[in-house]
């Protein structure tokens, strides 16, 4: 640029909410396809908006519950918590 020229320059900013779940029984928690974590998780942070939950019970429960897939959608700059889920039996 030459002297006394100027340039606007934007970034656009995306908000972002948190996700907090328990499960009954114990379960890998993924969010997208990424595993986030073994539940519970508390304050797990992700762009608000819409997001594929996954929980894959733990190898402990022997194989007698399926994964449970749900759709959520993140709030901006607020907290979905969404208590305990239960995975349902095979």
């Amino acid at each position: 640029m030459r002297s006394g020229q100027t340039r606007e320059i934007t970034q656009e900013v995306q908000p972002f909410g948190w996700i907090t779940l328990n499960a009954e029984p114990a379960a890998d928690v993924f969010v997208d396809g990424k595993y986030v974590g073994s539940a519970p998780i508390a304050g797990y942070a992700v762009y608000a908006g819409p997001h594929k939950l996954e929980l894959h019970p733990a190898s402990a429960n022997g194989g007698a519950f399926a994964t449970l897939e749900r759709q959520i959608n993140v709030p901006p700059f607020r907290e979905l918590n969404l208590g305990s889920l239960k995975l349902p039996r095979r």
